[in-house]
């Protein structure tokens, strides 16, 4: 086993050595390790709770006869004598000895450090391979989408907000996040939950709390997963942590978040943020830079890494994905490790099952042998289960294992997770039925709970979700009913409704909102809107945006120009909006820039809320946008400036972003209404200007002006996902700049408007 220098590695080493150790020497309970060491002349007697503490990393031994006691005692338990070589055993507890304690990420510091003071395995970097200097962790290559992590973190610095970023397992997300951390907010204060039943209490504390001037505070959520279904962790959380001015910096896996966003179950929180999708094959732009890094530096690791980027990514070749990997795959052999790899699949297909907590490994002896190849598995005389543990277990290329040990339990290395479902697919087949069983037996926590009823929905397994979710139910819990209830949709809608009227009777508006979803999707309009107006009296902030799409009013006496004219097949002249329809354009463009730039003015930073102040048109926005602050807001005022600029350059409005299209819709709404119950003050707007065919037409205005009408999805709840570049039905239609923090993104760079033209207020 390697010897790692880096601060905390040794102390990490050294309680992994004693985790193994344990299990290889038949997983004796703790109470067991404290009998027999008083039963070993001259030893020093054992308490269950200093074993543990050694396990986990959070103490060691007070002294080389506490370690030499408890290695006899494994051994006697075991009745293998001498199996530990008592030297190396030493040496790895004096060099753990000698090094400094290094906080563990398991609970959150009583007295956070600093971003500077962390490493990265305590953030969850994955390790590297060993270099030739010893050193665990490679010099960092920027990443193509770095620059915009660092800019959002530092944007959300001064604001507050949450930034996420995304990849598959091994695509380098933790590693990304870290070193903008490094980069932009060295400084900053680290709060790092170590267990999901705690975040609750620490966002409260982090809400209540205001920190010294200047002092940044940064929640850090690696793996959001195991968050996501927590209490205490919602929107309504995000929005206090950000009033406080606290940056949320999250990762999580691609696969599970496709399921959370598939089944609706912490959706909200994940449209709430800022989201980077991190790649794991890297550009080409990335792999001139690793050449760069390896020019000045011969790293061998890097040099490998580069050999294989065609094939892999550099950050999971680093980690050893692909080659434990194989190893696993030719592990399932007559003359392999069929029974150490079977208990790997096992871990495997319980992560998977959406149990991926530490299993025990008595869980994974029980049904492992499901995973052993072959119909007849006595011809294929496996390996002992000793061997099989250990073969498991065993650290390769000084990175990982593919079971790692946590406490009293294992997790396996999620590359391995994320290469089953890649080779598999999601099904019902994916994971066998005494896999899903026993992680019906596993899990006890709600957030557990959600995982499997998650994992399930996404495997085509409604009866499993009702398993996992059916006590949670009973008892009332609001997550869970809205989550069971959107999970049975597709499979058993009736039941699903009956689900969702339980909460719809305790008065929750997102039932009554997701009741409408339901309608929309039976294609029962009238009881879809009957429920969307009683989820927006209830005070849904989505379903009450539904009512405040934009569209133009009917103009009965309008002639369009097209019946007019006799047609021309030949006549390619484009089409364009009358004179007198521009004037009136324009006129509602001026006006709604100077009223929204008060509403602006008289907002600030502060959300918009339905119960809240009235604030012309920003209340009418998608709700998405509802949380974004002044300077966003500023941005939205230009889009009608500018294209109130486009008419009076003597062209037509020509929306280049998402922000510009919203701005465009709004403004002929308010055109074609001004143009039915004002026609006096529109003829002061279009005097001079003849009369002719076309004018006011709006409907074809709407129809011809955009290059299309997607911002208006954001409007429908049932189309919330939309937004999300990375969601399944935003990938299906096509759409693309609807998050709100991507409106004035231009659609074609090459026709962006001038960046340093300012604002005209």
């Amino acid at each position: 086993m390697e010897e790692p220098q880096r601060p905390g590695a040794a102390r990490e080493t050294f309680a992994e050595r004693i985790t193994v150790a344990i299990t290889q020497s038949g997983r004796p309970t703790l109470e067991r390790i404290a009998q027999v060491s008083k039963t070993i002349p001259g030893g020093v007697e054992l308490k269950r709770s200093t074993v543990s503490a050694w396990s986990r990393g959070r103490g060691l031994p007070d002294g080389p006869d506490a370690l030499m006691s408890l290695l006899t005692v494994l051994e006697k338990i075991a009745s293998a004598p001498g199996r530990f070589d008592r030297q190396e055993w030493h040496r790895h507890y004096r060099r753990a000895r000698e090094e400094p304690p290094v906080e563990s990420g398991e609970e959150t510091r009583e007295e956070p450090g600093t971003v500077r003071d962390f490493e990265p395995s305590e953030l969850g970097v994955h390790r590297a391979r060993t270099g030739t200097d010893e050193s665990r962790v490679p010099t960092y290559v920027l990443r193509d989408i770095d620059g915009e992590i660092r800019a959002e973190l530092s944007r959300t610095a001064s604001t507050g907000g949450m930034v996420l970023l995304s990849g598959d397992s091994t695509a380098g997300k933790t590693r990304a996040a870290y070193e903008a951390l490094r980069a932009v907010l060295p400084d900053a204060l680290m709060f790092v939950p170590g267990r999901a039943r705690d975040l609750g209490d620490l966002i409260g504390t982090l809400s209540r709390s205001r920190p010294a001037p200047g002092v940044v505070r940064v929640l850090w959520l690696d793996n959001l997963e195991r968050y996501l279904a927590s209490p205490g962790f919602d929107v309504s959380a995000l929005r206090s942590l950000r009033r406080a001015g606290v940056v949320v910096l999250a990762t999580i896996r691609l696969a599970v978040r496709q399921q959370y966003m598939a089944s609706g179950v912490g959706a909200d929180v994940l449209k709430s943020c800022r989201e980077f999708a991190v790649e794991r094959l890297w550009s080409d732009k990335e792999i001139a830079r690793l050449k760069e890094v390896i020019a000045a530096e011969s790293d061998s690791r890097l040099v490998e890494a580069l050999q294989c980027a065609k094939d892999h990514g550099v950050a999971e070749y680093l980690a050893a994905g692909p080659e434990l990997w194989r190893e696993l795959v030719q592990a399932s052999t007559v003359h392999g490790n069929p029974r150490g790899a079977a208990f790997v699949r096992a871990a495997i297909a319980l992560a998977l099952a959406g149990a991926r907590m530490p299993v025990g490994m008595e869980v994974l002896e029980r049904i492992h042998e499901i995973f052993l190849p072959g119909a007849n598995k006595a011809l294929l005389t496996p390996e002992s289960e000793g061997e099989a543990v250990r073969w498991a277990t065993e650290v390769r290329y000084g990175v990982t294992a593919p079971l790692l040990p946590d406490g009293s339990g294992f997790y396996p290395f999620d590359y391995l997770v994320d290469a089953t479902l890649r080779e598999s697919g999601p099904g019902r087949g994916l994971v066998p039925e005494d896999a899903w069983q026993a992680a019906l037996d596993l899990v006890q926590e709600k957030g557990d709970r959600f995982e499997v009823a998650l994992a399930a929905y996404m495997n085509d397994l409604p009866e499993v979700s009702k398993k996992a979710l059916g006590p949670l139910v009973e008892a009332g819990d609001l997550g869970a009913i809205r989550g069971l209830g959107e999970m049975l949709r597709p499979s058993d809608p009736k039941e699903a409704r009956r689900v969702l009227r339980r909460a719809v009777a305790l008065g929750d508006p997102v039932a009554m909102r997701l009741m409408g979803n339901h309608f929309i999707f039976a294609g029962k309009y009238e009881k879809a809107n009957k429920w969307f107006r009683r989820a927006a009296k209830a005070g849904d902030e989505e379903a009450y945006a539904y009512f405040c799409k934009p569209g133009v009013y009917n103009q009965p006496d309008v002639v369009s120009r097209w019946d007019a004219l006799e047609w021309d097949e030949e006549d390619d002249t484009p089409w364009q909006p009358t004179p007198r329809t521009l004037a009136v354009l324009l006129a509602n463009l001026e006006i709604l820039g100077d009223m929204v730039h008060d509403a602006v003015e008289e907002a600030g930073d502060r959300r918009i809320k339905i119960k809240g102040p009235w604030h012309f048109v920003l209340d009418q926005l998608p709700s998405q946008t509802w949380r974004m602050g002044a300077a966003w807001r500023r941005n939205f005022v230009r889009c009608f400036d500018d294209l109130a600029a486009d008419i009076r350059s003597g062209g037509m409005p020509s929306p280049r972003c998402t922000g510009e299209e919203m701005a465009l819709h709004i403004a002929l709404e308010h055109a074609s209404a001004m143009s039915q119950d004002e026609p006096d003050l529109v003829e002061r707007f279009v005097e001079g200007k003849p009369a002719e065919a076309g004018d006011y037409d709006w409907c074809e205005c709407s129809e011809l002006l955009f290059q299309g009408h997607d911002v208006l999805f954001l409007y429908d709840p049932w189309l919330s996902s939309v937004a999300d570049p990375q969601s399944s039905l935003g990938q299906r239609m096509g759409v693309a700049y609807l998050q709100p923090e991507d409106w004035f993104e231009p659609f074609d760079p090459r026709k962006a408007r001038d960046p340093a033209r300012g604002y005209l207020r």
